[in-house]
């Protein structure tokens, strides 16, 4: 984006008016497409324009799964009805949003294609490795926000005797910091802030326990990346979860959203054939997200749509 619209509204202009500024090299452009619903009126109006065959692909669907205000969700509605209604091919990451969108919208042409995960650097280490990771702390990816439940999740890994370590950020961390001032002075909570994948890859495998106890969730990326890595994961009892987690065979499902619910939970881990849980949310992964295969149906998607 040319620097003279590098502000809030010189981006606003620039995405309703990119046809304008880059006609020549848009004019050269086989196939649009666009990776989310928020800024997706752009490639829109060029196809409008200039009938450009668009691809829409949303990894989460913005009004099925996220609270917004009332103004900007009107927003999103109309141009989420629009893209969607005019894309010539729609692309989701899951089965709930490829049956709300072609329910919603009354549409044939959905496919779905899930996020990949690379599996050359999230992969599970040998059963030794698995065996001697640190049982006694559980590990937290993700945002720090309400919607994530972390509060309930830290006291009940905490009430039942063990530790947690979060990655990521969020309008919660000093809430964090100042109640469990005493449990960080003990390392019972560590806060290790956002770290690069490459490097997370390599600490997810130090772990044994993933934890996600979400109210609200999209196609979680740190969840599949944990159970590419073999963590025994703990989610929440919602449908983006249990989508790939089934209790027992690639994770653990947790009945609720209330500390007494995680930690009832937790204390029963034992109760499950862990190596094969391990085992198996690992191969799940390899089967159905690795990049060949994902690229293997971009391709596919892509190559429909090329007139």
């Amino acid at each position: 984006m040319p620097k003279k619209y590098d502000s809030k509204i010189g981006q606003w202009f620039y995405s309703f008016f990119i046809v304008a500024v880059h006609f020549f090299k848009i004019k050269k452009i086989d196939v649009l497409k666009t990776n989310q619903i928020y800024g997706s009126w752009a490639p829109l109006i060029i196809k409008m324009i200039m009938s450009k065959p668009l691809m829409v692909r949303c990894g989460f669907v913005p009004t099925r799964n996220t609270n917004y205000g009332i103004v900007e969700l009107i927003f999103l509605k109309i141009i989420q009805r629009l893209v969607f209604k005019f894309a010539d091919i729609s692309v989701v990451s899951n089965h709930l949003d490829h049956a709300y969108i072609t329910n919603k919208y009354k549409l044939k042409n959905v496919k779905i294609n899930p996020s990949y995960v690379d599996t050359s650097l999230f992969f599970r280490g040998s059963s030794e490795d698995f065996q001697l990771a640190d049982e006694n702390r559980f590990l937290f990816v993700g945002r720090l926000e309400e919607i994530k439940n972390i509060i309930n999740t830290i006291d009940a890994v905490l009430l039942t005797g063990n530790s947690i370590d979060i990655y990521g950020s969020g309008t919660l961390e000093n809430y964090i910091r100042k109640k469990y001032k005493n449990q960080i002075l003990d390392n019972k909570v560590v806060i290790m802030g956002s770290c690069p994948n490459d490097i997370l890859a390599k600490k997810l495998r130090c772990y044994k326990f993933y934890i996600l106890i979400s109210k609200i969730e999209g196609m979680s990326k740190s969840l599949i990346e944990a159970m590419a890595s073999g963590l025994i994961c703990l989610v929440s009892d919602i449908p983006e979860n249990t989508n790939m987690i089934i209790d027992g065979d690639t994770g653990i499902v947790v009945n609720g959203f209330s500390v007494e619910a995680i930690k009832n939970k937790i204390n029963c881990i034992s109760s499950y054939d862990l190596e094969y849980i391990s085992e198996n949310c690992s191969k799940y992964v390899v089967e159905n997200y690795n990049l060949e295969v994902i690229a293997k149906n971009e391709i596919e998607n892509i190559n429909a749509i090329i007139r």
